[in-house]
């Protein structure tokens, strides 16, 4: 039996994918390359807006007419929310729980005619990839309203901090140079069992190996003088960090149920860079929020660029059926919403343009991951003049930028960075 898996969404969905996979190889699957000759096929779907739903069901529709033989299973946050439309999209198996795990005996038992256990979820790779996701916790409980995640994702479930730490281990002794921290909202680790992210990260630093720690999204209201002072002791972290912004202006906030305005979020962007000097921070930005006028939006696109980001991912808001947002007065027109994100994104721009500009002349590490391209330590993405092993870590001096890379060269590591 072979099956092959198509992944929709966030980071979290590719590692849950990844555990599914590894799952289904123990219990002696073959993995295809092509739906064409795979036996299953599970998509593992989004929801978080009506586009991120459309390709999902799109998915499903290509694989049935690709694959009319094959067992279609979905699992993730559409089946959740409303795993009808992937039955009639073409799916044989809707997954609804948010123990993903759990499919694979159903998947086993259609095909096998017998039921089993996969063993506990823990992944031990990404195949072609220079870096691997590690997933800390599951579900979230902000309730921001554009979003449907809380409810197709339900309560905080935290994994243990053993079972972490021995499956880091696992992918650092497989070659792995760089590790991303996961989870729906890591910033809720631990709100069930006692724990919390701080402790994690300190005994993740203290792991042997030469690894890095990567941060996915934080809260800026989890943001304190501690837990800041946490991070800039850790030796393994990436000075850098996705902060969470979607408005610069506080009244749209107040609208989404954020919890925080802009004078907290600066706060926590200055806490950040003061305890990791050097530190780069990444943003979303939601434009054309519902009853977001051209005052609200300018306020926004001005303390956006007054962060100094180094890359900010731009959303037009897209109304989400379930959500109360997709309810309330003052829906944007979708021309304004796509003019919007446009003049957003000629401000990010900007930003990026500054930033790389700023560490031209300067050197740093950098892991390539393909065709002499790859990343610092800081998150800055870089182009060498040499063709580069994919993994390979070396020493690089900035000699320009093209606005979207810094041009680098390779150099000698210096007994300073030793």
């Amino acid at each position: 039996m072979k099956f092959c898996i198509v992944t929709l969404g966030c980071k979290v969905n590719q590692y849950e994918s990844q555990s599914l996979r590894e799952s289904l190889l123990r219990l002696g699957y073959g993995e295809s390359q092509s739906p064409e000759t795979a036996d299953v096929a599970v998509v593992n779907t989004c929801c978080v807006t009506g586009e991120s739903e459309r390709k999902c069901r799109n998915a499903v529709h290509r694989l049935r007419r690709k694959a009319p033989q094959a067992l279609i299973a979905v699992c993730g946050c559409l089946a959740t929310v409303n795993g009808r439309s992937l039955e009639q999209a073409g799916a044989d198996i809707v997954w609804k729980g948010h123990d993903k795990q759990k499919l694979v005996p159903a998947i086993h038992h259609r095909l096998a005619a017998k039921e089993t256990e996969a063993e506990a979820a823990f992944i031990t790779g990404f195949d072609e990839r220079t870096r691997a996701y590690v997933k800390i916790e599951d579900g979230c409980r902000n309730f921001c309203t554009y979003c449907i995640i809380p409810y197709a994702r339900g309560r905080i479930v935290s994994r243990e901090e053993e079972q972490i730490c021995r499956e880091v281990e696992e992918l650092v002794r497989r070659g792995y140079r760089e590790l991303v921290i996961t989870g729906i909202e890591i910033a809720s680790y631990g709100a069930d069992n006692g724990k919390e992210l701080g402790g994690l990260l300190q005994k993740l630093d203290a792991l042997e190996g030469d690894f890095r720690l990567r941060l996915g999204s934080l809260e800026p209201s989890f943001v304190t003088p501690a837990f800041a002072k946490t991070l800039g002791a850790l030796k393994k972290l990436c000075p850098h960090i996705h902060l969470s912004l979607q408005s610069g202006s506080d009244a749209v906030l107040r609208a989404m149920n954020r919890k925080y305005d802009t004078q907290r979020y600066g706060q926590a962007a200055a806490l950040l860079r003061q305890a990791m000097p050097g530190c780069e921070l990444t943003t979303d930005l939601i434009v054309g929020f519902p009853g977001e006028s051209e005052a609200h939006f300018q306020e926004s696109l001005a303390f956006a660029e007054k962060m100094e980001f180094l890359q900010i991912h731009i959303f037009p808001y897209s109304p989400r059926k379930g959500t109360p947002a997709a309810e309330m007065d003052g829906q944007v027109a979708p021309q304004v919403k796509k003019q919007r994100a446009a003049r957003a994104a000629e401000m990010a721009q900007r930003c990026r343009e500054q930033r790389l500009a700023a560490r031209v002349g300067t050197r740093a590490e950098m892991i390539c991951e393909a065709d002499g391209c790859g990343f610092t330590r800081e998150y800055l993405p870089v182009r060498t003049e040499e063709s580069l092993s994919p993994g390979e870590v070396v020493q690089v001096l900035f000699t320009g930028t093209d606005g979207k890379f810094l041009l680098a060269k390779r150099v000698e590591k210096q007994a300073s960075d030793a």
